[in-house]
This record gives structure tokens, sequence and C-alpha cells, in this order.
């Protein structure tokens, strides 16, 4: 038996139908825009920025700016050393004693037997002082 013959291949005589488009929903405008968001730092990123604005603001002396940038810093980061230890010096500056030995201490808790926060809560009268600080 001979080998059958294969039929050309057929040609398409119909098109392919076009896809078919989705209505435009048109957006109502608002008579006033809202601004673009800046895209928001990760936590990190934004401690070491608060850090760095606060400790410049103690080499100028700006003690609320210092205090604020701070403030926020602990926000972020409750247990954060630097920010804790200055938030006492923040209130030791300003002479009340008693918020700064509530961050001496919470620095203490952190770093045990800091010879420098053992200092500071004895010279604001929180404990006996040491023998050598």
């Amino acid at each position: 038996m001979p080998p059958k013959k294969k039929s050309p291949a057929k040609r398409r005589t119909t098109a392919t139908p076009a896809k078919k488009k989705k209505p435009v929903k048109k957006a109502v405008k608002k008579a006033v825009k809202k601004p673009a968001r800046p895209a928001r730092k990760s936590a990190a990123a934004e401690i070491r920025t608060l850090l760095a604005r606060a400790e410049k603001a103690r080499e100028r002396e700006d003690h609320e700016a210092s205090r604020k940038a701070l403030e926020r810093v602990l926000e972020l980061s409750p247990k954060n050393d630097q920010a804790i230890w200055w938030m006492g010096d923040y209130w030791h500056t300003v002479e009340k004693a008693t918020p700064a030995l509530k961050y001496y201490r919470a620095y203490l808790k952190i770093h045990p037997g800091d010879p420098e926060a053992v200092h500071m809560i004895a010279s604001l009268g929180g404990r006996p002082a040491p023998k050598r600080a």
C-alpha cells in the first residue's frame, strides 16, 4: 500500500477575533489632590537619622530638639541604650533629677554594673557613691 499523501495545511480563512476592550471607568477627580507620600524608611534607618539629629542638637545645646528626637527613637525602639542614656543626660542638664534617675536606672538594667551609670545615679541621690567611678 502506497503511503498516504498529506493534504496541504488548511489556511485560516477567518480572522482571529479581536480582544474585547474593557470599558474604562472614569475616576471621579477630587477637588484636592493628596500629596504623594514619600517612601517610608525602615525603622533602623529612621532611628539612625533621629540619633544623628539628636547628637547635632546636643552639640548646639538645643535641648528641646534633642529630647524630641530621642523620644521618637524610644517610641520606635524602647530599649535603645544610646537614646536612654542621652535622655538621662537631657534631664540631668535641665536639672530634673527624678526623670534623669529613671533613665539612668533603665540604662543600668541594660548594662548592669556600668560604672558611669552607677556614678550618675549616685550623684543624683539614687544610691551610695561607688568606691571609684
